[in-house]
């Protein structure tokens, strides 16, 4: 007979893992317990040395799709000092209520919807049918909706809305898919999408015509809102542009379906579950597509291709008539990415007149992730929604610091332990509305991974906002040469030291 303290720390959390733990010791006949705690999972386990020995191999091997384990630790420990022992008496196993303050735990990441949800949102039989926040604990909004950790759903977007009996049901059944799925929800307990006095299904109907009419459409998403157009229509395009003042920039697109002729490398990128927009050269678009192509990127033949990562982007897209919308940020150029419904409708006014809102909040916004395929490898090029903020991870320890990013194109970044936490993408600090949201990233963070910095490393340059920013820190500051800062950050990313 064995029993152990197994402590686990990587995306262990909004992924499916308790729910999992829970089922392989059932498999197994261990008997204990398993939690989140502020650095991630711990799990007491006792049962037959060799029963105890598969449970651990397969923790890793068969973790859930959606999880990383970073790091495991096993504590040999006899069995009358593990917490189940009163009420248990090692003879189940429980999933108990979370404990622990918030430390350095990696925080889940936002998921393109999965292929078994993605099959219910279309199946008429389904109580979900069409309902535009489906999610399951292998995909959905994840970091966005984060208040507070542990990852539960008191500490989530999710606190106001009170589950139905069949959502409680499933969120209480250990074989069920939404077995401790935080953001579990459906027509009649969960978020709801609203287009002036229409709501729901009405709603985006509504709105799929207008686009399909050719006008511009502010559209609530996952971690903040997209001017859309449909991707076919030279003269909307157009218009877009005149109206955001974005002369040239190219536009992304996001597909009901892919274009046949993307490579495979391609493909994979943007039907993974993170969902970036892949910037691919686009031969031998067909006929009606070419010229509104030339809108969407006049410089080149190159085109930011994305899916439709959820489940109201895909049934947008099945009631529209166009295959391909133009999704681009909704903004005021140079500033973020707009997130809540009432300052949409304020700055976005003079684009558009119509908006689809839903009342989910966003707790901490995201652009899009954006990548490309070069020399035949996936290359990220900004880290934001599906991404932001895992980590970059050390050999060992470092110092709590906060390293406080460039001036253009800006994200920061948090230690803790042996991580690198990276922010999403926050955009270029020369706006007061970026300097804002600048502050409340590096705000958030600290707040979710509970490190306070005990050092700062900022630009040379003495009148960038970030460096003035980290002056404001009273901790020591280091000043490193902008040009030195990308070898450095390059030299992290593949672990080279010296």
């Amino acid at each position: 007979m064995s029993s152990y303290k197994i402590t686990l720390r990587g995306i262990v959390q909004g992924v499916g893992f308790r729910p999992f733990v829970s089922n392989l010791a059932a498999q197994y006949g261990v008997c204990g317990s398993v939690r989140n705690t502020g650095g991630g999972v711990e799990i007491y386990a006792s049962g037959d040395d060799s029963a105890i020995l598969s449970f651990i191999k397969d923790l890793k091997e068969k973790r859930p799709p959606r999880a990383h384990i970073a790091e495991m630790t096993l504590q040999e420990q006899p069995a009358e000092n593990t917490p189940h022992k009163d009420s248990l008496k090692f003879a189940g196993f429980q999933i108990l209520p979370s404990a622990g303050k918030a430390g350095a735990v990696f925080i889940p990441e936002d998921t393109a919807v999965c292929e078994d949800c993605a099959r219910e949102l279309f199946d008429p039989s389904d109580r979900r049918y069409l309902y535009p926040f489906i999610n399951c604990t292998q995909c959905g909004a994840r970091y966005t909706i984060i208040n507070t950790l542990p990852y539960d759903r008191p500490g989530t977007a999710m606190e106001s809305f009170a589950m139905c009996p069949e959502c409680e049901k499933e969120y209480n059944n250990p074989s069920d898919r939404r077995f401790h799925a935080q953001p579990n929800a459906c027509h009649i307990c969960g978020p709801f999408v609203y287009y002036r006095s229409l709501k729901g299904l009405s709603a985006i109907k509504a709105v799929a015509a207008l686009i399909d009419e050719g006008e511009i459409v502010a559209v609530k998403g996952l971690g903040g809102y997209h001017l859309v157009c449909d991707a076919a229509n030279p003269l909307a395009i157009r218009r877009l542009r005149l109206l955001k003042n974005r002369p040239t920039k190219p536009f992304a697109v996001m597909c009901r379906n892919l274009p046949p002729n993307l490579p495979p490398i391609v493909k994979e990128a943007i039907l993974s579950p993170a969902a970036p927009i892949v910037i691919t050269p686009y031969h031998n678009p067909p006929k009606e597509l070419e010229e509104a192509l030339k809108e969407i990127n006049p410089l080149s033949g190159e085109i930011g291709f994305m899916q439709s990562y959820t489940p109201l982007h895909k049934v947008l897209l099945s009631l529209t008539k166009t295959a391909l919308i133009v999704a681009t940020s909704a903004n005021i150029n140079g500033e973020p990415i707009i997130a809540d419904n009432e300052e949409a409708e304020e700055e976005l006014s003079g684009i558009t007149p119509h908006f689809l809102h839903h009342n989910r909040p966003i707790v901490n916004r995201a652009d899009d992730s954006v990548a490309s395929v070069s020399l035949g490898e996936f290359r990220l090029l900004r880290r934001g929604r599906g991404y932001a903020p895992f980590p970059v991870s050390f050999p060992g320890d470092v110092h709590p610091l906060f390293a406080a990013g460039a001036h253009l194109k800006s994200s920061i970044t948090l230690t803790a332990g042996r991580y690198a936490f990276v922010s999403p993408y926050i955009g270029d600090t020369e706006s007061t509305a970026t300097q804002e949201f600048y502050k409340k990233s590096y705000h958030n963070m600290l707040r979710l991974l509970g490190s306070t910095p005990t050092l700062a490393v900022c630009d040379l340059h003495p009148d960038y906002f970030s460096t003035r920013f980290a002056q404001t820190l009273n901790v020591p500051l280091i000043r490193v040469q902008h040009h030195h800062a990308h070898l450095f950050s390059v030299m992290a990313e593949h672990s080279l030291t010296g």
